[in-house]
């Protein structure tokens, strides 16, 4: 699914990304992760301390242990710590070693760092509304972005919540859903839920809680931007498509590979491409074309999505052309009018070779797989075309857009659903359901396995 605007999902594309909460907490590595750069004692710097931490780690007890100590209860009610516990190996994955430059304590606890990438962040506490001692989740952002929480009153409470409820009733994907969400938050409003909250920040958080508490939408996010976003008036009619990033950020990406991490051929002529996002512009193709190019005279191949968060339906369609010898559907877009706006079909051409028709496909999941990278999946799965082996993805199949609201308050809405043509329906809620299910540290090995079994008995 499109993967939505980086101010509103911290350019998680490239390194970065929102975190619903997912952190971990394992004090003894804290030193080396901060050197000398002191943590505020209050709650939310012990949080903040926790996360950089946890980064820096490798065990999965210490996710565990946050989960007890630390994760409000409506947040941990609302991931199971099996599905945590690969996104947090994920942004391991993405952002180690964090090094800390310093850490700001006011309104709300900030941590200035430089991830393994040598990107400059700023980790955000996000603590509960309802568990003042709680976290909500962890925002991550490129530091250049941050903005101290802008203060408001009770009139500007009001005129946020009134907003989001506008754009989600234009916008959201199912018109009655909109309605309960909206009626939902207009009476937590009323009703005093919000009296409390003293900055833009607290009511965002507030909001996509209560708003996800509705939808069960991972996708649906209100946020803070650093700069304001086109509201629904503002904007073009057809947002399909992102477009080509701009110059700066396609600096960004060529530096990450258009995120593709690994090609290869493994033992037995068997391929194996691991990749983190499917990105959408012409160089990134290229960078496709290549390692498909490379992997064209496998005997087998693996496609790793394990650390996958998604991306832009475009490359999904480009890099599943090199899969199939004729013309496919992969995947139709439907507005909230039930209305097919978008079919997308493999390529009839691609540059460079494709792998031949009956060369088995295994592609690898965890809880982390989400969004584009479950499209993907669940196109294959649904054509017969690749073996799913893993752990259940997370359940994402809404294509986004971000809106202004009000200020610098932004909402990401999903406002099409993935409808598969041969399933008629899609993924959302309830994930890829694995052909094979095994522990995410365990697919590859299980992968390979099937893979030498398949290719004995072709011989």
């Amino acid at each position: 699914m499109k993967r939505g605007l980086s101010v509103l999902v911290a350019a998680g594309a490239f390194g970065l990304s929102v975190i619903a909460g997912g952190v971990a907490w394992t004090t003894p590595s804290l030193a080396h992760a901060a050197g000398d750069v002191a943590f505020p004692a209050s709650r939310a710097g012990r949080c903040a301390g926790a996360f950089v931490a946890m980064v820096n780690g490798k065990d999965d007890a210490s996710i565990r242990d946050f989960e007890k100590e630390f994760r409000a209860d409506a947040r941990r009610a609302e991931v199971p710590i099996e599905q945590r516990i690969p996104r947090v190996q994920g942004v391991r994955a993405e952002m180690a070693p964090l090094v800390v430059s310093r850490v700001v304590e006011g309104e709300e606890v900030v941590v200035y760092a430089t991830t393994g990438g040598g990107q400059d962040v700023a980790v955000v506490m996000q603590m509960s509304p309802e568990q003042p001692d709680k976290v909500d989740g962890v925002v991550i952002m490129p530091a250049q972005e941050y903005q101290a929480p802008r203060r408001i009153d009770a009139a500007a409470r009001g005129e946020i919540v009134e907003a989001v409820c506008g754009v989600l009733e234009k916008e959201y994907v199912y018109p009655d859903v909109a309605a309960k969400m909206a009626a939902h938050v207009r009476g937590k409003l009323k009703g005093g839920a919000y009296d409390a909250l003293s900055n833009e920040g607290q009511v965002t958080a507030a909001l996509t809680s209560d708003l996800r508490a509705i939808s069960k939408d991972k996708h649906l996010n209100v946020a803070v931007t650093g700069q304001p976003l086109p509201t629904l008036d503002a904007q073009a009619d057809d947002e399909e498509e992102d477009g080509e990033p701009s110059p700066e950020m396609d600096v960004e990406v060529a530096r990450e590979n258009y995120a593709f991490r690994e090609v290869k051929r493994m033992d037995g002529n068997i391929g194996y491409l691991k990749f983190d996002l499917f990105v959408g512009s012409e160089k990134a193709e290229q960078t496709a074309a290549a390692a498909m190019t490379f992997l064209s005279h496998c005997d087998a191949l693996i496609v790793d999505l394990r650390e996958n968060g998604g991306g832009d339906p475009r490359m999904i369609a480009f890099l599943t052309s090199y899969l199939f010898d004729s013309k496919v559907r992969l995947n139709d877009m439907v507005d909230r009018d039930g209305k097919v706006v978008k079919e997308y079909w493999t390529l009839d051409t691609v540059p460079g070779r494709r792998l031949r028709a009956d060369v088995p496909v295994f592609v690898l999941t965890s809880g982390y797989t989400f969004s584009g990278a479950e499209e993907f999946c669940y196109n294959l799965q649904n054509l017969g075309r690749a073996l799913v082996i893993g752990e259940v993805t997370g359940g994402g199949a809404h294509p986004v857009k971000g809106v202004g609201a009000r200020g610098h308050v932004a909402v990401r809405v999903p406002y099409m659903r993935a409808c598969n043509p041969v399933s008629k329906t899609n993924w959302e809620g309830v994930g890829i359901q694995p052909d094979i299910k095994v522990a995410r540290a365990d697919a590859l090995d299980r992968a390979l396995e099937e893979a030498r079994k398949v290719l004995r008995q072709k011989k």
